[in-house]
């Protein structure tokens, strides 16, 4: 049996398009010897070293990132990601840290190869009163603003939303997310046409309203997407996406480019494969002109 390692690249799309299931959702196959020990990824165009893979028997044990630019998102990633995997091919738990202290991880369970549940904890801050604090409001006498020897600051495990995932003849049907702390649970449907991904929706359960739509098209080596918004995000409603990747001979996503309407701009991200399959380059290019990033890829 083949050892597969895989490799978190935080794109910004994490799914493969025109996919039938999602078995594990933010991975993308990057070699298949499990031999390698270090992945180094390194920015040509800052010249820094932006993102180092620690892997053991094949998996991924730790990723320590620093001013890594995700494609088609305008944040970076700092910190740090460790895996536990408890004899599984894919993690169980991804628990990340960084300078600030921020602390999160996200619990994965599988059945028959295919991820069916996905929790998203957060290690939050918390303060309450000392026992004995006076008392603090407007005309009391230690005033509205609580001293910090009053207080004492602890931190607590909150989960914040939950991904459900259903198959219906081992193709992904729908994905049910529930959130904890504010927001209406919706549900990404997904609809196919022998075989092929032909839409997929997000409808808001509470209020049977529709979020956003995909539609994918197929032509030979490329596929054809639009994203259209319903609802408004920070504000306002986005700009319809349309996407297009294209795939090499053994079905790899090499090229994929974004353009929104209303904006004179075309980002393309390019993926490199060497002789034995590895990733080498990954870089984002907006208008063929400006490099936004352009990662080089060392295996050791």
């Amino acid at each position: 049996m083949r050892q597969s390692i895989f490799l978190i690249l935080l794109l910004g799309c994490s799914k493969l398009f025109g996919q039938s299931e999602e078995v594990f959702p933010d991975y993308q196959e990057v070699t298949k010897d499990k031999n390698i020990s270090e992945v180094v990824w390194t920015d040509e165009v800052s010249g820094n070293q932006v993102k180092t893979s620690y892997l053991e028997n094949g998996v991924i044990r730790k990723e320590v990132y620093s001013d890594y630019k995700k494609a088609f998102s305008k944040y970076s990633i700092d910190g740090s990601f460790q895996y536990k995997y408890n004899g599984l091919t894919f993690p169980f738990e991804r628990f990340y840290t960084n300078s600030n202290e921020d602390t999160l991880k996200v619990l994965y369970s599988y059945k028959d190869n295919k991820i069916v549940k996905r929790e998203y904890w957060e290690y939050e801050r918390r303060s309450k009163m000392r026992k004995g604090a006076p008392e603090y409001g407007d005309g009391k006498p230690a005033g509205c603003i609580v001293a910090e020897q009053d207080l004492i600051r602890y931190r607590k495990w909150v989960k914040d939303k939950f991904y459900s995932y259903i198959y219906n003849k081992g193709q992904l049907d729908k994905i049910q997310i529930n959130y904890f702390r504010g927001g209406s649970p919706d549900v990404i449907i997904s609809t196919y046409n022998e075989g092929k991904l032909t839409n997929r929706t997000e409808l808001d359960r509470r209020k049977k309203t529709t979020n956003w739509e995909e539609l994918y098209e197929y032509e030979g080596s490329k596929i054809l997407m639009t994203k259209k918004y319903f609802v408004t995000y920070w504000g306002k409603i986005p700009p319809t996406e349309k996407w297009t990747t294209e795939l090499d001979s053994f079905g790899r996503e090499i090229k994929i480019a974004r353009e929104l309407d209303g904006l004179e701009t075309k980002e393309i991200l390019v993926r490199t494969f060497n002789e034995i399959g590895n990733i080498i380059r990954l870089s984002l290019t907006i208008n063929e002109s400006k490099k936004v990033f352009d990662y080089s890829v060392t295996y050791k």
